[in-house]
């Protein structure tokens, strides 16, 4: 996740870089002829096609670097310089990590190159942990790489033994390689080491018996003793116990393993040849011999049913436990969404890569607000103003009235725009105008026009009686 919003952010800020250059330029040039809706229309295919255009590029440069290193590797592993091939492979790994590769590209190229690096380390001697984890990462993506797959049983076959974390990978080697005996019979040889008698494992021995290979006499000897130490009476284990007896035909324990898949299996299977040919090694023995043979082998029996309780004894039963079960459940809810958040908050602090993620996802929304402050600036300035004709002509409305009311004198516009302002809020006829002088100019704040002065001197001096005023005097009206 941390290398795709690497990639994209970096494609977005270069996309926003030269697109808006672009658009800047060309935008102004088409609007005349096309209008500024169809500008911004061919804007977005232009920034579209900047950004396949980067994500092309930077991935044309990260395969053709990765192929040079991989180049150069083989050749200094050729001339028996590993370190050096060791580092050249780690450079090609850090280019995939790079932005210049696509998430989908990297996923592809870093297939190939898992491949080149495991075949690398599984040729070294003291391939250490590092190494080991390439090796099983690549076969968890292809456990059908035969030669890979065979090297890596093999070397676990020469270790102590295998690791937990390592059964999951062998049976995913075992399913994919079902056709190659020696890999099989090398996996079989890891889970008898083991002493592994589980699913997984017995499946494993199945099918390397039913692969008709000829298996060492070591296997047989010892898969028969694990066998028969679990008390396996399945339909395969009997072809074991009988190549086993064939090779120790002095051990009485075979025979007894033979007697019970005899007692014990079902009679679909009895008339097989390997069934026939355990009964002629049993012809000795009478029927209540196999019995005491197979005693031990006995399955778990069943549990015999307890008579039924009254309708109500036996719904009280089971709906008590369950509700007290539920109570405590639901009790136990807070602690558990606390628990969970306090584990997802550590787990995601403890992320190696987490302030990388961090940064680069700031840094990716910035590149897409920085693309639609871009988009809404260019809109902006090349949204279509009315010319001139389509603009309506003001109403003037001639006053003939000759006189008016000065109720203000600033130095200052702004001081007078703000008393305009504040006497039109209380429904005055308010306005100003500029008389210059010689030295300075004054704004004049003035209210309203009358046809004398005695008209407007009475309405001054009620607007001062009201407080809306300090003072004034009649003035010649002229508006500006």
């Amino acid at each position: 996740m941390l290398h795709a919003i690497k990639h994209i952010s970096i494609r977005l800020w270069l996309t926003v870089l030269l697109g808006g250059l672009v658009a800047l330029v060309s935008l102004p040039v088409m609007q005349k002829p096309l209008g500024l809706e169809w500008a911004l229309i061919l804007a977005v295919p232009v920034f579209v096609t900047i950004y396949f255009i980067i994500g092309w590029v930077f991935n044309s440069a990260g395969h053709q670097i990765v192929k040079r290193f991989i180049k150069e590797a083989d050749v200094w592993e050729r001339a028996g310089n590993n370190r050096q091939a060791e580092k050249l492979l780690r450079k090609a790994v850090s280019v995939c990590d790079s932005f210049l590769l696509s998430p989908f590209n990297k996923s592809e190229r870093i297939r190939g190159l898992t491949g080149h690096m495991a075949r690398f380390y599984l040729t070294q001697n003291d391939a250490g942990h590092q190494a080991q984890s390439i090796i099983q990462a690549y076969l968890k993506i292809r456990p059908q790489d035969q030669d890979v797959a065979e090297a890596w049983v093999q070397y676990l076959a020469q270790q102590d033994g295998f690791r937990k974390e390592h059964e999951t990978l062998l049976y995913r080697i075992e399913r994919a390689q079902s056709k190659r005996p020696d890999i099989q019979a090398a996996i079989a040889r890891l889970y008898l080491k083991a002493e592994r008698a589980d699913f997984q494992a017995l499946q494993t021995y199945r099918r390397l018996l039913e692969s008709k290979q000829k298996l060492e006499k070591s296997i047989l000897v010892r898969l028969a003793e694990l066998l028969l130490r679990h008390q396996r009476t399945d339909t395969w284990v009997l072809s074991v116990y009988l190549a086993a007896h064939r090779l120790n035909p002095k051990q009485d324990q075979y025979l007894q393993g033979m007697a019970a898949c005899l007692h014990w299996a079902p009679d679909a299977h009895t008339g097989s040849a390997v069934f026939k040919k355990a009964r002629t090694l049993l012809s000795d023995f009478d029927q209540s011999d196999i019995e005491k043979m197979s005693a031990t082998f006995k399955p778990i029996e069943k549990p015999v049913p307890q008579p039924r309780m009254r309708l109500y004894q036996s719904l009280a039963s089971q709906l008590l436990p369950d509700l007290q079960a539920a109570a405590k459940r639901i009790a136990a809810i807070p602690l558990r969404w606390g628990a969970a958040v306090a584990a997802l908050v550590q787990s995601i602090r403890a992320y190696p890569n987490f302030k990388p993620l961090i940064r680069w996802t700031v840094v990716g929304l910035v590149g897409i607000g920085l693309v639609v402050f871009v988009l809404n600036t260019a809109r902006h300035l090349l949204q279509s103003r009315p010319t001139p004709e389509d603009i309506e002509p003001l109403q003037v409305v001639e006053v003939t009235d000759p006189f008016t009311l000065q109720v203000a004198a600033y130095l200052k516009i702004e001081h007078a725009e703000k008393y305009v302002q504040q006497l039109k809020t209380q429904g005055l006829d308010a306005y100003w105008t500029v008389a210059k002088g010689a030295k300075r100019s004054w704004y004049q704040v003035r209210v309203s026009h009358f046809a004398d002065k005695d008209s407007a001197r009475a309405y001054g001096e009620d607007l001062k009686a009201q407080g809306i005023i300090d003072d004034f005097y009649v003035a010649n009206y002229q508006r500006p």
